[in-house]
């Protein structure tokens, strides 16, 4: 199984741990996983999402995402 990452950082570019990131899975498999953010600003998935799915950050909609294998999304809050 693949992963993919989410990162969260300040509008100074630094990391913000603690903070929820929530995706919420298309496709035949559905449902949604909650993670927080580590010291490096970092939360990391493992992709069930076939056909994409929604992020959230800090309970905010980040947007619909393909959520490619071993990707990267980075967001500021």
């Amino acid at each position: 199984m693949s992963n993919f990452s989410v990162r969260v950082v300040d509008s100074d570019g630094d990391p913000v741990k603690g903070i929820d990131v929530m995706v919420s899975y298309d496709g035949l498999l559905g449902g949604q996983e909650t993670k927080y953010t580590n010291s490096n600003g970092w939360a990391t998935f493992h992709n069930y999402g076939d056909d994409g799915g929604k992020l959230f950050v800090n309970g905010d909609l980040v947007g619909w995402h393909r959520l490619a294998d071993d990707a990267t999304y980075s967001f500021i809050i």
